[in-house]
């Protein structure tokens, strides 16, 4: 009887394999990500265009404050169709990577 509660018990604590978003392949190549969030940060009135570069941090680079960061932020979201998610970053390139991973993104 107790060989084969501890088997039961045994198989219960088995991990199960899930499938991780980030193994997933997003259709949207990384260097397209970069660009997009790019046009979109230059679309802004409160952002110097000459500044924006892949690498661009939006608070020391590009002098955005905290109601600007969330405004960008908001739009790049948009454009990528990721409303309901938190995306984590305060650069173009951290965006980038964290979108770039992200299978929802379009």
């Amino acid at each position: 009887m107790s060989a084969i509660v501890f088997s039961s018990v045994r198989l219960l604590r088995t991990p199960i394999f899930i499938r991780s978003v980030t193994n997933i392949k997003s259709c949207i190549d990384r260097s397209e990500v970069s660009d997009r969030i790019m046009n979109v940060l230059k679309g802004f009135d409160f952002v110097d265009p000459c500044k924006v570069t892949p690498v661009s941090h939006f608070a020391s680079d590009l002098g955005l404050d905290s109601i600007e960061n969330k405004t960008v932020k908001d739009a790049i979201k948009a454009d990528f169709c990721l409303e309901e998610w938190d995306i984590p970053g305060t650069s173009v390139d951290e965006m980038t990577a964290c979108i770039s991973r992200n299978p929802r993104a379009k």
